[in-house]
């Protein structure tokens, strides 16, 4: 119960220390023109990836 209780303060104090200071702001990207009549990205084609490895950490 006694660690329980510690690890709710704990979390709350660092949950709440994260926002001070915090400000939302857009990330600015650069972004490639389009070509003309391009409208989205459907049937966008890349060059394949030759090996795709995934790993599942459980």
């Amino acid at each position: 119960m006694r660690k329980t209780f510690f690890k709710s303060i704990l979390l709350i104090c660092c949950t709440s220390l994260g926002w001070i200071g915090a400000s939302v702001q857009m990330i600015k990207t650069n972004a490639p023109k389009r070509p003309k009549g391009q409208t989205d990205v459907l049937r966008m084609v890349c060059v394949p990836i030759p090996k795709v490895r995934l790993r599942l950490l459980v």
